[in-house]
């Protein structure tokens, strides 16, 4: 019974991704791979000390699937920089959730230049492919957490149209690069580690079960610890991933844009993310 449960399930992910509004035929490439993963498929939850994730039973289990960095941290507090920092670099400056309009490059500039295809999904966001929506909350959707829409010269342009979607539209194949950040009850941002965790699973597991998910490297992470600069939560997990790795070098969110910049061999944006050196222990 819990078997053909579970295969209902991935069925029912795979016909979502697959009847939905596609992406622009060129956001995949099919000539475009990367050294060690073609797509990443990154997944933010919100606010938690890793020594405290690691007490749920599925966020425990899910460290001994991938490779776990224990000594993985935020940039700072709240949530806002964190994003910057993950997508563009450096934090900007940003000190709280007082959202910027900011005309500076990004990772995803980067990827453009090179023929990536990358895309921000955002559960609940009310925008559409007719209209980019800027305001700074909607529902259970918070733009502090969608920080593609931080970069004016996404949201200047038909660009923030065809690359930042509800997370409804996840296109079926993926970019080469995706971002995706659950509404503020999924990630935990307003609820708890269990709420998110259970969430996680249903949310993760038909995604990891797909037949074509090939050389995916999907990552978990937090934005932030909840108290001082403990660590927090991430994993990697993919066929290129040695699972049961673990890793205590000391990384940030600088380190995994880094990582990412590397593998599509992108070059840098200059910034804190140049100095930064990319994760390298854990591919097979």
């Amino acid at each position: 019974m819990e078997l053909a449960f579970n295969r209902l399930l991935a069925l029912l992910f795979v016909v979502n991704f697959v009847f939905v509004t596609p992406f622009p035929a060129h956001a995949t490439p099919e000539e475009a791979h990367g050294r060690k993963f073609d797509h990443v498929f990154i997944i933010i939850l919100e606010n938690q000390n890793a020594a405290d994730v690691l007490k749920d039973p599925y966020m425990e289990a899910l460290a001994r699937r991938g490779a776990f960095f224990t000594n993985y941290h935020g940039i700072g507090h709240p949530s806002y920089p964190n994003y910057l920092a993950l997508t563009g670099g450096s934090t900007f400056g940003a000190a709280n959730n007082s959202q910027r309009e900011l005309n500076v490059s990004s990772i995803a500039d980067l990827l453009e230049a090179k023929g990536f295809g990358w895309a921000q999904f955002a559960e609940d966001y009310p925008g559409s492919a007719a209209k980019c929506f800027t305001g700074d909350y909607a529902g259970r959707y918070g733009r502090k957490h969608a920080p593609f829409l931080s970069y004016t010269p996404i949201t200047a342009g038909a660009r923030c149209l065809n690359h930042v979607a509800n997370a409804s539209n996840v296109p079926h194949p993926l970019p080469n690069y995706s971002l995706f950040v659950p509404n503020m009850d999924n990630d935990g941002h307003d609820t708890s580690i269990a709420y998110s965790s259970n969430w996680l699973k249903g949310f993760l597991e038909p995604l990891l079960a797909r037949p074509d998910l090939g050389q995916t490297l999907v990552v978990v992470t937090y934005d932030e610890s909840k108290t001082g600069n403990s660590p927090i939560y991430t994993v990697f997990l993919g066929s290129m991933i040695q699972a049961g790795k673990t890793d205590d070098t000391a990384y940030d969110h600088y380190s995994l844009l880094r990582t990412i910049e590397n593998n599509f061999d992108v070059g840098t944006l200059g910034r804190e993310d140049g100095k930064a050196a990319p994760i390298l222990s854990i591919w097979k």
